[in-house]
């Protein structure tokens, strides 16, 4: 099948989400993996997401953010009954601070995170305007507090954000990282130890933008969940 047309913002109201119970094929969007491939495309398409570094990728949000009355976004999640969201960003900060924390803990940060971390020190993602959730960018503080409560979290990963709807923390494996080695980023469920931990194939720019598209969805969780699915059916 042919993928799905970009005929404006109406368009995605034809969409079906396939991985929900008892949709059907329609408009070749046929999984994770091609829906997510489809809306970075439609939000390129309308010039809502610029492609670059990770301080364009945000000022292009914020930017996106700024066409909404109080900066509440109107999500376009399928199914979702609390279709508003905000994201919420903090002043950056300076270098002596993450520098002074890389040289205590030994943990080493990468250049799309520290551009992160001078944009904006943690921020809230899709969050709901009056109940809270979503996902949280940890300021440095958080990092090194949760860093200290969650025991199954090694020496040398360092949490970067703490998600709601399963709770956890999305780390950085700084050895991993600093060789440039793949998968350098996991998701670390609260209750679970560290040899559960689900890996994520990507650096963080990737993952932020990738977060972005997916309007604070946890998509990380998608090929763990599919895999559990289909097992339970065959």
């Amino acid at each position: 099948m042919k993928p799905l047309e970009y005929n404006g913002p109406d368009s995605f109201d034809n969409l079906i989400p396939l991985w929900k119970p008892g949709a059907t094929a329609k408009n070749g969007i046929i999984n994770h993996s091609e829906f997510t491939s489809w809306w970075v495309n439609y939000w390129v398409e309308l010039g809502r997401l610029k492609n670059g570094n990770i301080v364009e990728l945000i000022a292009s949000l914020k930017k996106e953010q700024d066409n909404f009355e109080e900066g509440v976004f109107n999500l376009l999640i399928p199914g979702n009954d609390e279709p508003k969201a905000v994201c919420v960003w903090n002043q950056g900060v300076n270098e002596d601070a993450y520098l002074k924390l890389q040289k205590e803990k030994n943990w080493y940060f990468p250049n799309d995170y520290l551009d992160f971390l001078r944009t904006t020190n943690g921020c809230s993602m899709f969050q709901h305007p009056h109940y809270g959730g979503g996902v949280d960018l940890l300021d440095l503080q958080r990092m090194v507090n949760i860093h200290n409560e969650i025991e199954q979290i090694p020496p040398h990963w360092y949490p970067i954000a703490w998600t709601d709807y399963v709770a956890g923390a999305i780390c950085i494996d700084s050895e991993q990282c600093k060789n440039n080695r793949f998968p350098h980023i996991f998701f670390l469920d609260a209750m679970k130890d560290v040899n559960e931990a689900i890996p994520i194939h990507c650096d963080f720019k990737t993952w932020f933008e990738r977060l972005i598209i997916c309007q604070g969805v946890e998509f990380w969780l998608w090929d763990y969940h599919d895999k559990l699915e289909f097992r339970n059916e065959n």
